[in-house]
C-alpha cells in the first residue's frame, strides 16, 4: 500500500465550517494551499469564511444542509466533487451539546444530539467515501471530545462523542486498504461558543483541572488535523488525538 501523493492541490469538506473550531480548520487547510467546501445549516456565518479563504488564495464554496439528511448530502458532496474535481479530505466538526443531565434530558433531546454529532458523522464518511475510493486516496478526520473518553453530566453528548471515537475505528479498518486514512481528534476545553455559554464558576473548575492552565484556542485543533492529513502522519490509522492540555492523559 503506498501513503497517497500529493500531486494536485487538495480538496476539502468542512462540516460546522462557520465558526469555532469548523472555522479554524477551514481557514487553516486553505492557507496550507486546500480548496475548501464549507457545509452549515446557515449561510450568513459562511460568506465570511468563504471570504477570508479566497484572499488566502484557494477556491471556496459554501454548502448549506444538514448532516443528518442522507439525500441531502450525497446531493451536496456530488456538487463539490464535480465542481471541484475531487473530495480529498473530510473534517466532521459540526455538533450540538444541549449540556443536559439526566433528570432534564429527554427523548426529543437524545434523538437530536446524537443524529447530529453521530448520525451525520456516519453519513459524511459513506457520503464522502464513495469518491475517495474510486480516487485511490482520502484523509477523513472526525472531531470527537474529551467528554466521549471520560464520564459526563452532558449524557447524549458524551455518548454521541464516544460513539464517534468508534466510528472512527471502525472506518479505519475498512478505508485504509484504498489509501482513506481515518483517525480522531478529542478537543478538551476550547474558547469557541459553546464553551463561552459556561458560568465563570464552571470556567474556573475545568482550567483548576488542566495541568497547562489555560483552555486551547480553535486554531490548536486546525494544526493537528492539519497534521493528520499530511504526508508526516503516514503511520497513523485509526487514532484518537488527545488536544486537551494534559485534563485527561491516556
Amino acid at each position: 500500500m503506498r501513503y497517497p501523493v500529493n500531486v494536485k492541490k487538495k480538496v476539502a469538506i468542512v462540516t460546522g465550517a462557520g465558526r469555532g473550531i469548523g472555522k479554524a480548520i477551514a481557514i487553516r487547510l486553505a492557507e496550507k494551499g486546500t480548496d475548501i467546501a464549507l457545509l452549515a445549516r446557515t449561510y450568513d456565518e459562511l460568506y465570511a469564511v468563504s471570504s477570508r479563504i479566497q484572499e488566502i488564495g484557494c477556491r471556496s464554496m459554501i454548502l448549506t444542509g444538514d448532516v443528518t439528511k442522507s439525500s441531502c448530502i450525497i446531493e451536496l458532496f456530488a456538487e463539490v466533487n464535480k465542481t471541484f474535481g475531487s473530495i480529498d479530505i473530510l473534517v466532521n466538526s459540526a455538533g450540538i451539546n444541549s449540556r443536559k443531565s439526566l433528570d432534564m434530558l429527554d427523548e426529543c433531546d437524545w434523538d437530536t444530539e446524537i443524529d447530529t454529532n453521530l448520525k451525520g458523522v456516519f453519513i459524511c464518511c459513506k457520503a464522502a467515501a464513495r469518491f475517495m475510493k474510486k480516487q485511490g486516496r482520502g484523509w477523513i478526520i472526525n472531531i470527537s471530545s474529551v467528554k466521549g473518553k471520560e464520564a459526563t453530566t452532558s449524557m447524549s453528548y458524551g455518548a454521541s462523542k464516544a460513539g464517534v471515537i468508534g466510528l472512527s475505528r471502525s472506518l479505519a479498518k475498512q478505508l485504509i486498504p484504498f489509501n482513506i486514512y481515518v483517525n480522531c481528534v478529542a478537543p478538551g476545553f476550547i474558547n469557541t461558543g459553546m464553551s463561552r455559554l459556561l458560568s465563570r464558576s464552571e470556567v474556573e473548575r475545568y482550567l483548576s483541572e488542566i495541568p497547562i492552565g489555560r483552555m486551547g484556542e480553535p486554531e490548536e485543533i486546525a494544526k493537528v488535523v492539519c497534521f493528520l492529513t499530511s504526508p508526516a502522519a503516514s503511520y497513523i490509522v485509526g487514532a484518537t488525538i488527545n488536544v486537551n492540555g494534559g485534563y485527561l492523559m491516556d
